[in-house]
C-alpha cells in the first residue's frame, strides 16, 4: 500500500521494514531554515497553534493546508485559505506529492518529499520484549519490528487471533516509546455496549443525560500525552465510526452533551482478530477510518505456530505463581502440548498451566492435572487419516479447509463436554465468551 508503513518479504525470504515519513523543509521565509521529518498520518501547516508546523506568516491562514497520508501517496490539499497553495506559481486545490516538490504558502516556500526507510527485519537476540515471551523466530521478528516502530508517532494495527498477545504488544510499543511517561489507557470495543461507547470514549458534561451528575472525561482525555489502546477495533458499530475517526482527525474530542471540542494529544494503537479489508469491502468497515488506524500494521503469530516458545513459555507462567514447587511439564504433557491446537493461543496455555498446579503432587506437571478439554483427547499412534476432500487445491487453501474442519469439531465437542452452557464452554476452551459466539454462528452451531 504506497501511502502506509509496510513489511514485505523479497523473493529470497528476506523480510523488509519500510517506514513511510514526510519531510518538510522551509527554505525562505520567516521560519527559514527548518529541516523537519514528520511520521503522523496528517501533517497540518498554518499560523494557528496546534498545527504540525506554524509558520510565523501574516500571509498564511490559521489552517493553511495539510499532507495527508493515503493510499495513492501523501495528499497536499488546500484547507480553504485565503491566499492559496502554489506550486510552479499556480495555485493548487490537491496534489499528490511523489518526489521533492517546492510548495508556495503565503511568503514562505516549502520544499515537501516522501521519504521511505528500509530496514531488513533480522531477528532480535533476545527472547522477551518487555512483556512478550518466545525466543522463535517469529517473534523474534516480531521484536525487531515493534523495535523500529515504537519510537515513532505511527499509529499501530495490531492483528491476529484471540489470546495471541495483542494487548501485551501495545503495552511494549507504549514502554519503548517517547510517551511511556504518559499514560497508557485500554478501551476494549466488544465489552462496551453500543449506547455508551460515545461517553466512555469522549466523556460527557454535567446533565447530558439522566444521571449524569458531574462533568466525565473520556478515556482521549485520559490517554492525553500517552497512549490509546483501541482493542477489538472490528467490533466498533458503524455508525459510531465516524466520530471516532473526526477524534483522530481533528485531534479534538468535544463530549457528550458539549458545544466545544477539547484537543488531545494521543497516539492509536489498535487490535483486531478480523480482516478489516475485508470488513471494509463487505461495509461494515469504513474505508478511510481504516486507513487512518492501519498506518503500519503487524501480526502476532498463533501459538501453534511457534511451538518452540512452548517450554519457554511454561516457565514463565510457573514463575509468575508464587508458592509451589512446580517446575516444568511431565514428558507425557509436553508431547500432548505439542499436538494440541491451542485455539485460545497463549491465554489458553496460561490458564492451563496454572490452573494445574494446584493438582500436581510433584514437580512436573501430569496429565491427570489437565482439564478434561485436553486431557481426554486421544492422541493417534499412527500416521493421520485426512478426508481426501479436504487436501485438494493448493497448499493454504487445503490447510484453510483442514483447519476449519477441526475447528468445527472442536467446537462441537467442547459445547457438549460443556453440557450446552457456553459459558462453562468459553472457560473450557480458555476463549472469551464473544469470540466462541462468533465461532459458533460461523460453523452454523449457534
Amino acid at each position: 500500500m504506497p501511502g502506509h508503513t509496510s513489511i514485505l518479504s523479497d523473493p529470497g525470504g528476506q523480510r523488509r521494514l519500510t517506514l513511510r515519513r514526510l519531510r518538510v523543509r522551509v527554505l525562505a521565509g520567516a521560519d527559514a531554515p527548518q529541516d523537519l521529518i514528520f511520521d503522523v498520518p496528517v501533517v497540518r501547516i498554518g499560523a494557528g497553534e496546534g498545527n504540525e508546523l506554524v509558520l510565523d506568516d501574516s500571509a498564511v491562514s490559521g489552517r493553511h493546508c495539510e499532507i495527508r497520508r493515503t493510499p495513492g501517496g501523501p495528499l497536499l490539499r488546500d484547507l480553504g485559505s485565503t491566499n492559496g497553495v502554489k506550486i510552479g506559481g499556480n495555485r493548487v486545490r490537491e496534489v499528490y506529492i511523489h518526489q521533492p516538490t517546492r510548495v508556495r504558502v503565503g511568503r514562505t516556500e516549502l520544499e515537501v518529499s516522501p521519504v521511505d526507510e528500509v530496514h531488513d527485519i533480522e531477528p532480535s537476540t533476545a527472547d522477551r520484549f518487555v512483556g512478550l515471551v518466545g525466543g522463535s523466530q517469529a517473534m523474534r521478528e516480531l521484536y525487531t519490528v515493534l523495535a523500529r516502530l515504537a519510537p515513532t508517532e505511527l499509529s499501530v494495527l495490531v492483528h491476529g487471533e484471540t489470546g495471541t498477545g495483542k494487548e501485551l504488544v501495545s503495552r511494549a510499543i507504549h514502554a519503548r516509546s517517547n510517551r511511556r511517561g504518559g499514560p497508557m489507557v485500554v478501551f476494549d470495543a466488544a465489552a462496551v455496549p453500543h449506547e455508551l461507547i460515545a461517553r466512555e470514549l469522549f466523556g460527557h458534561r454535567k446533565g447530558a443525560f439522566t444521571g449524569a451528575n458531574d462533568d466525565a472525561p473520556g478515556l482521549f482525555e485520559k490517554a492525553d500525552g500517552g497512549t490509546l489502546f483501541l482493542d477489538e477495533i472490528g467490533e466498533l458499530p458503524l455508525d459510531l465510526q465516524p466520530h471516532l475517526l473526526r477524534a483522530l482527525e481533528q485531534r479534538a474530542i468535544r463530549r457528550v452533551g458539549d458545544t466545544h471540542y477539547r484537543p488531545v494529544d494521543v497516539r492509536i494503537v489498535g487490535a483486531t482478530n478480523r480482516d478489516l479489508q475485508q470488513e471494509v469491502k463487505e461495509g461494515n468497515f469504513r474505508a478511510d477510518l481504516y486507513y487512518r488506524l492501519a498506518t503500519v500494521e503487524v501480526e502476532v503469530p498463533a501459538l501453534r505456530d511457534r511451538l518452540d516458545d512452548l517450554d519457554l513459555l511454561v516457565s514463565h507462567f510457573l514463575g509468575a505463581v508464587g508458592g509451589h514447587g512446580v517446575v516444568g511439564l511431565s514428558d507425557e504433557v509436553r508431547e500432548l502440548f505439542r499436538v494440541w491446537r491451542w485455539p485460545g493461543n497463549v491465554r489458553e496455555l496460561r490458564n492451563v498451566v496454572q490452573r494445574a498446579i494446584p493438582f500436581t503432587d510433584g514437580d512436573r506437571i501430569p496429565l491427570a492435572a489437565l482439564p478434561d478439554a485436553i486431557a481426554g483427547r486421544e492422541r493417534p499412534s499412527g500416521p493421520v487419516e485426512l478426508d481426501p476432500a479436504l487436501v485438494t487445491g493448493t497448499y493454504h487453501e487445503a490447510r484453510e479447509a483442514l483447519l476449519d474442519a477441526f475447528e468445527q469439531q472442536y467446537l462441537e465437542d467442547l459445547v457438549k463436554r460443556a453440557g450446552g452452557n457456553l459459558a462453562k464452554a468459553a472457560r473450557m476452551g480458555g476463549v472469551d465468551r464473544k469470540t466462541l459466539y462468533r465461532l459458533l454462528n460461523r460453523h452454523g452451531l449457534r
